[in-house]
């Protein structure tokens, strides 16, 4: 499979912490820092990158996503 770096460390980052849920404004910090300008709506277009690739590969659904919350791996 071909991630992109951030897309990789956001797959790090939740794997690492299964069943814990990360805000999507937590996951950009991870990956930019916190004194990054930008917008963490990014995060959700690595997201989604990462199901379509992962569903290439399985029909399990790794990513659960909390809505208003954020994102967590499901272990």
């Amino acid at each position: 499979m071909e991630l992109t770096k951030s897309e990789y460390e956001i797959v790090v980052l939740l794997i690492n912490n299964p069943n814990q849920i990360f805000s999507k404004v937590r996951i950009y910090e991870s990956l930019r820092g916190i004194d990054t300008y930008g917008s963490s709506q990014v995060v959700s277009e690595h997201i989604r990158n990462v199901r379509n690739i992962f569903s290439e590969h399985t029909e399990k659904d790794l990513i659960k996503t909390h809505w208003g919350l954020g994102y967590s791996w499901i272990s």
